[in-house]
This record gives structure tokens, sequence and C-alpha cells, in this order.
């Protein structure tokens, strides 16, 4: 029996967790979506001994596919020069892998396709939120300016804006990428509002922070992190940059049982198998959920505090649990 991992040829995490498996004993075949052609991947279905996989000329049933990680495949490059073609053939090849993610039967995902696609409409996050106990934001989902102004009135100006999934812009030209922060809206802002009427975005309430807690749930063990996002200035709206420069103390911590098990509910209820929840501490005690992110990135949650998440995932994808 094998694991197969559906990715990309540099996400790290596949990369850590396939050493891993094969240091547990297991099998993996791993399914780098960029690199589709290059590692001559083909796809059979219906054939006498069932479908299979097959790789760099390495072939494997998929009845023999035990468990299957899909963590962030990217899209596939077609070098076919005629726009009408290409776009024929990149409509033809995501159905073709639609093939592969919904025919392994009986195979465990972290996470099933259908789960993943729900659960990051951020929407539905803070809906099922509330809906088993947890404290969210005010927020508005939209792209109406008159909206935003009505809602920054109602807030006394202190909003947040967040993208609604791609935290990202790629120009039109060159590698560089510019990232898009959690922002705090201020009139300056607010004067440019009519522009998310192109894109849309989430605008919330902004919440006081005393700590904020990232919590990674892999099958039914829960590993919460408190991030010291105060502690730094710069860090104090968007902690992100902070933890990468070392500027943010981030230490494992003990949950209210309640609050744990709520946040473990949360990722049920999506039919999920992971997920990553950000959440706030406020002055008074009180825990705000923001998001979660069911494909989340949790390598550096295991190395700034020694928990044991690499091993946890491993036995869950090895059915060992």
């Amino acid at each position: 029996m094998s694991v197969l991992i559906i990715s990309n040829s540099l996400d790290v995490h596949s990369d850590v967790v396939g050493s891993a498996l094969i240091n547990a004993g297991e099998a993996i075949v791993r399914l780098n979506t960029d690199h589709f052609f290059e590692d001559r991947a083909e796809l059979s279905f219906f054939s006498p001994h069932g479908g299979k996989i097959t790789l760099k000329g390495e072939s494997v049933q998929l009845s023999e596919i035990r468990s299957v990680l899909y963590r962030r495949p990217e899209s596939i490059t077609i070098n076919v020069a005629d726009a009408g073609q290409r776009k024929f053939a990149d409509r033809e090849l995501k159905e073709f892998l639609e093939h592969l993610y919904f025919g392994l039967g009986d195979a465990f995902w972290v996470s099933k396709l259908t789960a993943l696609t729900q659960s990051r409409h951020k929407g539905f996050q803070l809906n099922l939120a509330r809906s088993v106990g947890l404290k969210t934001p005010r927020t508005i989902i939209t792209n109406s300016p008159r909206e935003v102004e009505r809602f920054f009135g109602f807030c006394k100006g202190r909003v947040i804006y967040k993208t609604l999934r791609f935290p990202t812009i790629e120009p039109g030209s060159g590698d560089a990428v510019w990232g898009v922060p959690t922002t705090v809206v201020t009139q300056k802002e607010m004067h440019n509002i009519n522009l998310i009427r192109n894109s849309g975005g989430v605008f919330q309430e902004y919440v006081e922070k005393s700590f904020e807690v990232r919590v990674t749930v892999v099958g039914d063990a829960v590993f919460s992190a408190k991030i010291d996002s105060q502690s730094d200035e710069a860090s104090k709206i968007d902690w992100r940059d902070g933890v990468v420069f070392g500027r943010v103390p981030v230490t494992s911590y003990a949950l209210p049982r309640d609050i744990e098990g709520k946040c473990l509910e949360i990722v049920r209820k999506f039919d999920l198998r992971f997920g990553a929840i950000d959440l706030i501490c406020t002055p008074e005690g009180e825990y705000v959920f923001l998001e979660i992110n069911p494909n989340g990135q949790w390598l550096w949650v295991e190395e700034l505090t020694h928990q044991p998440i690499l091993q946890t995932m491993v036995r869950l994808l090895s059915k060992r649990v």
C-alpha cells in the first residue's frame, strides 16, 4: 500500500512529510502538478486491473493507494501556442485530474477536495465558528464602497481589511510577488475605497489583542501555540513577518479545554482532517475566532515549539491512529 502526495515541486511540507513516511517504512507516490509533463505523469482508468497512475515510468494501481495528502498543487503549464487550443487543453486536464481526485475509492484524504473547497470560504468559516459557540469579529464581505463606508462609521473607524483568499499580487512582469497583509483601514484607504468594486474583500471590526494563538489540528490531535504579536510594534496587526524574522516569541500554549474542543469541532464539521486556526485572546481573556486555513503551514510551529506535529501527520497518513 502507498501514500499519494499531491502537491507542487517547491512545497517543503510535502518534502518533509514524504521523507518521514519513507523513514517510517511507507511507500510514497508524489504527483507535483507543476511538473506534470516533466515527470511524464500518466493516468489510466477502467483498465482490466482498475485505474493506475504512472510517474517517470513507474506505475501504481489506484487500489494500492491507502491515503492521500493533498497539499497545494499548482496549475499545469501547457506548452501549446494557440490560445484557444491551450484553453481547451487546460480545461480537459483539470477534468482529467478530477478523475484521479474523485476516483480513489476508499482512500483516506488529508483532506478531501470537496471539504477543502467549501472550508476555505471565510463567510462559511465565521458562520460555523459562531454555530459552535466561538466569538467572531463583526464582519462584512463586500465589493460595495457604500457598505464599507457604513461599516467604517458603525465601527467608529476601527476596521481591518483582509483579502478573500490570495494574500499576494503577482505583477505582470518579473518574478516579484507583492504581499497583501492584514491592513488597518484609515481615512487614507477610505478615500480610495471605490477600488474595492474590482475585487471585493473582508472587512472586520478591529479586536484588541493580548496575544494570538495558532491552533493546528491533525486528525483528533490539537496543538496550540501562543504568538506574542503585541510585543513587536510592526506585528500588532499581522504577525507573519514578525514570526519569520524572529521578532515575535512563539511558544507552546494550553488552550482552555472548551475552546480546544470547539476548534476540533469546526474541523470535523467541515469534514477536514487538518486545519490551521487563528484566534485572538483579548485583554479580557476572551478567545475570538479569525479564520481557518484548511491547508495551512505548520512546520514553523513545530520548529518553534517542538510539538510533534510531523509525527502525528505521519501516523494519520499511515492510518496508525
